[in-house]
């Protein structure tokens, strides 16, 4: 293992991947659901999306608050975030 790689803080580690898995959640806001086509009117479908869309944003704000939370917490200070956070 290279030296960088030792020295990373496992807390850290863990908390970029909450910040990656939060990531993918927004990513998926933007796609459609599949399904139902041709099956229910269009309004029902329209709607499906929207509340899949909305159900899908508070898993993300859900998954960011842990994200804050735990940068908060390990005392990280980053000039960009901590506007972002104030």
């Amino acid at each position: 293992m290279g030296e960088a790689q030792e020295n990373i803080d496992i807390s850290v580690l863990s908390l970029y991947m909450h910040w990656i898995t939060a990531d993918a959640i927004k990513e998926r806001i933007r796609l459609d659901v599949k399904g139902g086509e041709g099956q229910v009117p269009k309004a029902f479908e329209a709607m499906g999306q929207d509340v899949s869309r909305m159900q899908t944003m508070v898993v993300f704000y859900a998954l960011l608050y842990v994200v804050v939370e735990g940068y908060r917490e390990l005392k990280l200070k980053d000039e960009v975030i901590d506007a972002l956070l104030g």
